[in-house]
This record gives C-alpha cells, sequence and structure tokens, in this order.
C-alpha cells in the first residue's frame, strides 16, 4: 500500500514537473525563498508587534483589541507575501 501511494505520487508530480517545469520549479524556489526570509523576519515583526511598540500601537488602532494575532499567523503571511513576490518575479524574468 505504502509504495503503490509512493509511485503514484511520484507518477503524479513528475508528470507536472515534466508539462509544467517552469512554474513548479518557479513556485518552489519562490516559497523555500520565502520561508528563508520568513524564519529571519517573522520573529523581528513579532517582537515589535507584542512590545506594543510602533507596529503593535498601529495593528492595535488599525483591527482593534478584539483580534488576536498569533506567531503562526504573522508567519503565514509573510510566507504568503514573499512567496507570491518571487514568484511573480521570477516568471517575468525568466528567460525559457
Amino acid at each position: 500500500m505504502t509504495y503503490g501511494c509512493g509511485i503514484i505520487a511520484g507518477a503524479l508530480i513528475g508528470i507536472i514537473v515534466y508539462y509544467a517545469q517552469k512554474w513548479t520549479i518557479s513556485l518552489f524556489t519562490a516559497l523555500a525563498g520565502a520561508r528563508v526570509i520568513a524564519g529571519v523576519l517573522t520573529p523581528i515583526l513579532w517582537a515589535s508587534a507584542s512590545s506594543n511598540e510602533y507596529v503593535g500601537v498601529i495593528g492595535q488602532r488599525m483591527v482593534g483589541q478584539s483580534i488576536e494575532f498569533s506567531y503562526s499567523l504573522l508567519q503565514l503571511l509573510v510566507v504568503v507575501a514573499f512567496c507570491a513576490a518571487g514568484f511573480v518575479i521570477q516568471l517575468k524574468t525568466a528567460k525559457k
């Protein structure tokens, strides 16, 4: 059962990569880069937001006190933003 699922998953990923090579490579490299950036940027943003510095005060005024902002949500937002930016830039500058 496990081998069958692995073979099916591998064949499916292989077909997708073969036909959508540029898109797939661009997406995965953008995602990898975004995760690295988020690993560095998220703690900085979280520290400033949770210490009621400028970002925290502005965020509280915009969304109010009732909305809780978690570390994982902040990290997800950073990953999505940088992944989207990297993906778009790679597709625009790709020579293929």
